[in-house]
């Protein structure tokens, strides 16, 4: 018999110009009338000022009540004092407003008061935005968890444009990396005879080609640039949604940078940016066309070597022959790595000198 398969995606995406205000609106239209109904909003300090207090006050301004969480680092310690304050506020739907990590932080604490989220994004640095899966420090694994997809998505373009260009190459480094780990996914199809997503694989696949046959004409500064790297996260988020795995977004790349967090200081170098460099890596192992994803990283701004990531080569070597221990998922990295090999890989790719 055929397990049963269950697909969560949003009910309304909404993206334009000028929309935090019409955060009412859209709780109106998903079945939360106001008057009664409360909002509780998970947001970070610059975000919050950013972004947080417009949909409050246009919020509070309908009548809606609302309570602020102001989280100020992405660990399990903030998700579990934000399921106590959830708890007291007995809130009726969680606004996730801010990155990746404050909408974690939403939407892990959200799932575990079994209450739904909106996720609204003031930058685009990697795929969390609309996917139902969280890694935050403090859980007992490094790699993602399964939590739940967001009810809506409101993403307003200039908001977004506000974020470092930094973040939106870091975010199309993420979504580049698809293309690695649905061939592993192929692979472990082929050999472990794992699940394989046909659908699920190809909106993944075609997110990365979007960003990949027009990296010459993404500009961060660009409104329609900025859209294009939007709607590729969010095709590639409901690509995992549809799999109900990460497995169409995070291969062999997702664990040398999983590997490489093991090494590095924290904050050195971001989610995308280190997916970005393995997703080079592995292509090569793939025999595919990795200087194709060199050159689109390297023109949005990405850092394609070691140098450029600001971590130490040894890092990058040592990274490489740990990654296939992260976790039990099979990739092109199954057998591992010696250091001569990893040392090899990374200079044919010009990774490291």
């Amino acid at each position: 018999m055929i397990p049963i398969h269950k697909i969560n995606l949003p009910s309304k995406i909404l993206i334009g110009n000028g929309i935090l205000n019409r955060t009412p609106e859209l709780l109106i239209k998903l079945g939360y009338q106001n008057g009664n109904r409360s909002v509780f909003i998970v947001s970070g300090p610059k975000t919050n000022n950013i972004a947080g207090k417009i949909v409050r006050d246009s919020l509070e301004d309908a009548d809606f009540h609302t309570h602020t969480m102001i989280v100020k680092e992405a660990n399990m310690g903030y998700v579990n004092w934000t399921i106590d304050e959830i708890a007291q506020f007995k809130p009726d739907i969680i606004l996730g407003i801010g990155g990746g990590k404050n909408i974690d932080i939403a939407k892990l604490s959200s799932h575990e008061s079994n209450l739904p989220f909106i996720s609204i994004p003031t930058t685009l640095a990697h795929d969390g935005v609309a996917s139902p899966f969280v890694s935050l420090k403090g859980m007992e694994e490094n790699f993602s968890i399964t939590a739940q997809t967001p009810q809506a998505i409101l993403a307003d373009i200039p908001t977004l444009m506000q974020a470092p260009t930094r973040l939106i190459a870091a975010g199309i480094g993420d979504i580049l990396s698809n293309l690695t780990a649905v061939l592993d996914w192929k692979l472990a199809h082929r050999i472990k005879n794992e699940y394989f997503g046909h659908y699920a694989a190809l909106l993944s696949r075609m997110s990365a080609e979007l960003l990949l046959n027009n990296h010459e004409k993404i500009n961060p500064s660009n409104p329609e640039s900025v859209r294009i790297v939007l709607e590729a996260i969010i095709s590639s988020s409901m690509g995992m949604a549809v799999a109900g795995s990460s497995r169409p977004g995070s291969g062999a790349e997702h664990l040398f940078s999983h590997a490489l967090e093991r090494i590095i200081p924290q904050g050195i170098a971001l989610h995308g940016e280190q997916c970005g460099i393995g997703t080079i890596m592995m292509m090569y192992l793939h025999n595919g066309n990795w200087k194709q994803i060199r050159d689109a990283l390297k023109h949005v701004g990405a850092p394609i070597t070691a140098k450029e990531l600001r971590v130490k080569d040894d890092a990058i070597i040592q990274a490489l022959t740990m990654a296939n221990k992260v976790r039990d998922r099979f990739t092109i990295l199954h057998t591992g790595l010696t250091r001569e090999a990893a040392e090899n890989l990374a200079r044919s790719t010009g990774v490291i000198d």
